[in-house]
């Protein structure tokens, strides 16, 4: 419970004349916006170095704060990417989400997002038109050792991310086709915790791979985030019920 469990996420762009704007959530959930300018740039202009430098929790004059330096490799169009080593640092405070603090060292990846050719499709490779397409899964436990339990749900053309009417939990959420991540709610009702959850599609450059989902899901009662991430069903699984 020491660090963030969960991934940080963003999504943004870089322009014709290498200016850079990167909007998303930290590890531990909370809002960051960076704007910076490619910086090293090689003869052609397919690679360069952005210094990155994002305060979060600004409602707490910006208690957490990411820096280091980003990649970016832009081989052809199809196949740009970035990479990047990143120290990830919160002072101890009385900030309710990981008072006592943290300093660590993250990696960050990237790839181009690509939404042409697909506007009447789900956003992402491997996941079927069919009912109960999806399964969200969790890593990691609540401050209380409580762990939230694997859900099915339907990721829709539409793109609402919706769970089957059950017993046992809840699922409602909304992917932004136009900067590639989901956001909303999830509820555990086994355990009786909730959660806002919160991903990024990764569109991999291999056709043979499906592309990946992760994030993180924030527990507001404990203060903790775990990793959250989203895979596809392959035979359309019904949710579970509860029975007497």
């Amino acid at each position: 419970m020491s660090v963030p469990a969960g991934d940080g996420i963003g999504y943004g762009r870089i322009n014709h004349i290498g200016a850079s704007k990167i909007l998303g959530w930290s590890n531990a959930g909370y809002r960051y916006t960076y704007n910076g300018r490619l910086q090293h740039r090689n003869a052609d202009g397919n690679t360069g170095t952005l210094p990155f430098y994002a305060q979060a929790n600004l409602k707490n004059n910006g208690s957490e704060w990411i820096a280091g330096t980003i990649r970016y490799e832009v081989p052809n169009v199809a196949d740009q990417y970035v990479e990047g080593r990143l120290r990830y640092q919160k002072p101890v405070n009385k900030v309710k989400y990981y008072p006592a603090g943290f300093d660590e060292n993250i990696s960050m990846m990237g790839a181009i997002y690509r939404t042409g050719g697909r506007y009447e499709e789900i956003q992402a490779d491997g996941f079927l038109y069919i009912a109960n397409n999806a399964r969200g899964l969790f890593e990691g436990a609540l401050a209380n050792g409580l762990e939230f339990s694997p859900y099915v749900f339907s990721w829709e053309i539409d793109s609402d991310m919706i769970a089957p009417f059950n017993f046992i939990y809840d699922k409602n959420a909304k992917y932004r086709r136009g900067a590639g991540f989901y956001t909303g709610s999830y509820i555990d009702k086994a355990i009786g915790e909730r959660s806002t959850v919160r991903g990024i599609v990764f569109q991999n450059v291999d056709p043979d791979v499906d592309d990946q989902l992760f994030g993180h899901a924030v527990n507001g009662r404990s203060g903790v985030t775990v990793r959250h991430a989203v895979i596809p069903t392959i035979h359309g699984e019904v949710a579970p019920s509860a029975s007497h």
